[in-house]
């Protein structure tokens, strides 16, 4: 609020041109309560499409380093670089986790998945994936093969327990990036 008046600014994000998504109807709206005032408003509307491409982290100070062939952890939000290759892969969330908690006995183990987005060479998005661990195809789900590299995920943590709720920003996980033969 000015003294002349009152500015909304609103961001409308879509999907790009060449985006994939489903075909739905939605009616989504933000509603703000404010106190009532005789200025006139103003609203400034700024349009974003994403083309296609995730957000980076915007300074290289903001990735983890990482090496090929070891273990590393991320946050959801957080990024890793692979200096030597040039590979940087996001965290973008952990999707569920139906695992079993560590203070109880269950029938099935459950399972956990993350989705990811990984880059090669600056901008070459390798794509972004959802990897599992636990669940009957546990061997299928839990790494991706892509240019000649493979992410694998070796755990999310912390690990269920019974009686505490996991909040999503305590949540970690493990993942390692190896060459495959024929890249060597």
């Amino acid at each position: 609020e000015r003294e002349n008046k009152i500015d909304v600014f609103i961001r409308e994000r879509s999907p790009g041109l060449n985006d994939i998504v489903t075909m739905a109807l939605t009616s989504p709206y933000h509603v703000v309560k404010t106190q009532k005032s005789d200025k006139p408003v103003e609203f400034n509307i700024e349009q974003v499409t994403n083309e296609g491409k995730p957000p980076l982290p915007p300074e290289d100070e903001t990735y983890i380093n990482a090496e090929l062939n070891k273990e590393f952890k991320l946050k959801i939000g957080q990024a890793a670089r692979i200096t030597q290759d040039d590979i940087r892969i996001t965290l973008l969330d952990v999707l569920d986790d139906s695992r079993c908690p560590v203070d109880v006995q269950c029938i099935r183990v459950g399972e956990v998945s993350v989705k990811i987005d990984a880059r090669h060479n600056e901008e070459k998005n390798l794509g972004q994936y959802i990897l599992k661990l636990g669940g009957s195809n546990n061997e299928a789900m839990k790494e991706f093969s892509s240019k000649g590299y493979i992410i694998t995920l070796k755990d999310v943590e912390p690990h269920p327990r019974s009686n505490i709720r996991i909040n999503a920003n305590e949540r970690t996980a493990t993942l390692v990036v190896t060459k495959t033969k024929a890249s060597d």
